[in-house]
């Protein structure tokens, strides 16, 4: 099992790290301005298989629409037309991790 660590500001998820000190050193840092006491650190354990397993769609997505820069996403109606069925299948991998509800 690996730990998660997500980062809020005010109930708005700003960051997921891999660790703590991650987690921590954007907190206190200069990325985002605001008073250390409306942020704070929450963490939940997922299976490692599902992280490589959410990988490989990564990689086989960007494989399989040609996406070998970042203006490929924005220029190429094939890449949004493909990230419907991509984000179904991240989505059925993590579902488990994600909250019930939303406010």
């Amino acid at each position: 099992m690996k730990e998660i660590w997500l980062l809020y500001r005010d109930g708005e998820l700003l960051e997921v790290c891999d660790d703590y000190d991650e987690a921590n050193g954007i907190k206190y840092g200069d990325k985002y301005s605001g008073h250390w006491d409306s942020f704070y650190i929450d963490s939940f354990e997922v299976d490692e298989s599902k992280i490589k397993e959410a990988y490989k769609e990564v990689i086989k997505f960007m494989i399989k629409n040609q996406v070998s820069c970042v203006e490929t996403i924005h220029q190429c109606d094939w890449v949004i037309e493909g990230a419907y069925d991509f984000l179904s299948k991240l989505y059925k991998i993590v579902e488990n991790e994600l909250p019930e509800e939303y406010d």
